[in-house]
């Protein structure tokens, strides 16, 4: 038996937050030559439409094994390294044979698909996005993989591979773009996604031919563990079929609207993916082991681990949200407005995106709130919220749509998601995490809210007070330096257990040298 030790998480975290930081660049950089070229223009709306499935089905599959491979390998390892090998081999293969049927099928009914989920195109426009429909497909194949992969690297706590992995992709679209843009136009981008999601999968493929692993291309349906999983993910994998639509459903609505509408709403969304990524990421993924050994071996770590994420999340998002609010037609011009995205395409993000910051927020905390229902396998409890999650977002989505345009649609998805990741943190607590204290977490609420509303309302004073003096970029700058510096010396007099761990740190450190 293995003894529970704590382990260290900021090192990990910093460490995959700052390869977070760098994929936010390059992703960056990767967002302004895209927008550059194609703008909100129906070109980008054939995109957004033709990867939506694909990328649903990687995210249906991640969910509802990935977790669940995770803290099964865990277990295994602790008990027979032999078992633990054909756990492996048998999930990677039946995952590969399960995603080439589906790819395979969705290439040959491809129009029929699309035809269905972007039901306001045109048939010109329905052939145009069929061939990059076809592309995207096998871009499936090598996510989930590499996905499933670096989980095992995660496993023994090696956690700059995997995020190398995710970065890898992104140099290789911008190259893409820019060399083949003008003869293929957007095909570029799709042919650029698929070259990049297979070599981050042969990244990461070095760890299954390691000794402890020893990868073989070995399937036993009939492994105990693996009948385990199966039905743990069942659920999951038919909530993940309802809950994870909500994308499908946004692209469905949002081709009834005017043209750019889905590509609006499509930069809001990768805006909120980059930016949860940089500011969840390294949290989530140092977390979540130790979070999954601690589950049985020691309750009061695993809420300290529990609390610990939620309070670093809501110290990073919350400052986040409030710049957008606040500042968000300057960020949107400094980060996409070149080329054929214009300054009615700015306004429009900024504003859909303002919207939609909550959201934001709520699925950054669903990365440590949901991986409780994982750790303690009440996958059908999951099941059950999410679905009644998804049909909210539907209901208010459409409804608000008909009157707003794509704002309605940003409107509805931040009101769901924000009543239903109230019900997930209490359902957790209440009928899962047994005497979970409030008051803890809670008072440390409060401090992060009033550090963030005293601090941006300084600014943003700052901000008008020299608006008139200054260049618009350099106010921005000036006054954001300000508002950080103010929250942070908020946090360190509220005594903010992140802020002083990492000082502390620093500081040991430097004497060390």
């Amino acid at each position: 038996m293995i003894k529970t030790q704590k382990k260290g998480l900021l090192k990990p975290t910093i460490q995959i937050t700052a390869l977070s930081f760098a994929g936010i660049v390059l992703s960056f950089i990767s967002q302004v030559i895209v927008a550059y070229f194609f703008g909100a223009s129906s070109e980008r709306d054939a995109y957004f439409a033709a990867i939506v499935i694909p990328t649903y089905l990687a995210t249906i599959l991640t969910g509802s094994i990935g977790f669940i491979f995770l803290t099964q390998v865990i277990e295994l390892r602790n008990i027979s390294g032999q078992n633990a090998r054909r756990f492996i081999s048998t999930i990677l293969g039946t995952t590969t044979l399960c995603l080439l049927s589906l790819i395979i099928s969705g290439f040959f009914f491809s129009r029929s698909i699309l035809i269905l989920t972007a039901p306001g195109f045109d048939s010109k426009m329905i052939v145009y996005t069929e061939d990059l429909f076809r592309i995207l497909l096998f871009t499936t194949l090598f996510s989930v993989l590499t996905n499933l992969i670096s989980y095992l690297y995660q496993i023994k706590q090696q956690f700059v591979r995997p995020a190398l992995a995710n970065l890898i992709s992104i140099p290789i679209n911008i190259l893409f773009v820019v060399i083949l843009n003008s003869t293929i136009g957007i095909m570029s981008l799709a042919i650029g996604t698929l070259i990049g999601s297979i070599i981050s999968f042969l990244f990461v493929l070095p760890i299954l031919f390691t000794k402890e692993f020893s990868f073989s291309f070995h399937i036993d349906i009939s492994d105990s563990h693996f009948v385990s999983v199966l039905k743990v993910s069942f659920p999951l994998l038919l909530g993940g079929v309802i809950f994870r639509s909500a994308p499908v459903f946004e692209r469905m609505i949002a081709s009834g609207l005017t043209e750019g509408s889905i590509s609006i709403l499509g930069y809001s969304g990768q805006l909120i993916s980059v930016i949860g990524t940089i500011a969840t990421s390294g949290i989530v993924i140092s977390f979540f082991p130790s979070m999954s050994d601690a589950w049985t071996k020691d309750m009061t770590l695993f809420i300290q681990y529990f609390n610990k994420g939620i309070r670093s999340i809501l110290m990073l998002t919350i400052p986040i949200a409030l710049s957008f609010i606040l500042f968000g037609d300057y960020l949107i011009n400094i980060l996409l407005e070149r080329g054929a995205f214009t300054s009615k395409d700015t306004f429009a993000v900024s504003k859909t995106f303002a919207l939609m910051t909550p959201a934001m927020i709520m699925l950054c905390l669903g990365g440590i709130t949901s991986k409780v229902f994982y750790i303690s396998k009440r996958t059908f409890d999951i099941t059950i919220i999410s679905s009644l999650e998804l049909l909210s977002y539907l209901l208010l989505s459409y409804a608000l749509s008909r009157y707003y345009g794509y704002l309605g649609v940003a409107m509805g998805t931040s009101i769901a998601y924000s009543t239903f990741m109230l019900i997930y943190y209490f359902y957790t607590t209440t009928f899962i995490i047994i005497g979970y204290n409030y008051k803890v977490i809670l008072i440390d609420l409060l401090k992060i809210i009033f550090s963030s509303f005293i601090s941006f309302s300084l600014g943003y004073l700052i901000f008008a007070t020299i608006r008139n003096s200054v260049h618009d970029y350099v106010n921005l700058v000036i006054s954001l330096l300000i508002t950080a510096g103010i929250y942070i010396f908020l946090l360190i007099k509220f005594k903010n257990i992140e802020i002083l761990t990492i000082i502390n740190k620093f500081k040991n450190g430097h004497k060390t040298k």
